[in-house]
């Protein structure tokens, strides 16, 4: 019994350290011109988001074929702010953080990497002796949102960001008309480039029910997920480098998601 106890309790802990999901969360996904959206800043798994305290280093909006900066507080209490909305059309918000830093030991690193299909560095540790190391990481947010304003469907969606790493959608979201499930592509790129191999997931939440899919990206960098224009949905990845300056950290990885939705 104490065995199962604590093999529960590791399991738990473990699930918390790697809740590492970030999103941007808007109260809702379509709204009219000249409203005002509300965005919730979510860390989290299963879009059972907490509030995130991260530092935020960049923040774009992107309408129309206008994009501009702001410089935003986010609430201390709700971890949300206000975004007065520009024009109409399909809409983007980018989110970059200060970059932070976090040491696991060996173990704990490994079922890490293992779980979020980092296999190439979890390999890499074994192969050079590391795997019985701690694993020091610097690890950065790359987050995305796109929502709706107004009937007015433009192409703002599918801009180059200049994330280090970016999801892009090759279809608009918010064009699809039937309440069947239909199929949309996704191009993943790192460092401006196509990537060839990454496992990317996805995760949709339809009132309490949730469905979740993994798929690797084609050699084009480019995956693909069918699902109902329902609830709200997140893609997600995750790309580990070798970290820069080793005096400070071994690796580098970077976490992107993209969020879209048809509540309203």
């Amino acid at each position: 019994m104490k065995k199962v106890v604590l093999i529960l309790f590791f399991a738990i802990f473990l699930g918390v350290a790697l809740a590492h999901e970030f999103w941007l969360m808007p109260s809702k996904f379509f709204y009219s011109k000249g409203a005002t959206a509300t965005i919730f800043l979510q860390v989290g798994e299963n879009f059972q988001g907490e509030r995130w305290k991260g530092t935020i280093t960049r923040l774009s909006y992107y309408f129309g074929k206008q994009s501009k900066n702001l410089n935003v507080v986010a609430d201390t209490a709700t971890r949300s702010f206000q975004l007065p909305l520009e024009d109409e059309g399909t809409q983007m918000l980018v989110l970059q953080n200060k970059p932070s830093f976090i040491e696991l030991d060996a173990e704990k690193f490994n079922a890490y990497l293992q779980e979020d299909g980092l296999e190439d560095i979890l390999e890499y540790r074994k192969r050079n002796g590391l795997d019985k190391t701690k694993g020091r990481e610097i690890y950065e947010r790359c987050a995305k949102l796109i929502f709706q304003v107004g009937e007015k469907k433009t192409e703002t969606f599918i801009q180059n960001t200049n994330l280090p790493l970016e999801i892009v959608p090759l279809d608009n979201p918010y064009r699809i008309r039937s309440a069947q499930a239909q199929r949309i592509y996704f191009r993943i790129l790192f460092r401006q480039k196509p990537i060839a191999g990454i496992k990317v997931r996805f995760w949709q939440k339809i009132q309490d029910n949730l469905y979740k899919e993994e798929a690797q990206t084609n050699e084009s960098g480019e995956v693909s997920f069918k699902f109902p224009p329902a609830g709200k949905v997140m893609i997600s990845a995750v790309k580990m480098v070798a970290h820069d300056k080793p005096q400070e950290a071994d690796w580098h990885s970077y976490w992107a998601s993209l969020v879209f939705g048809y509540e309203n």
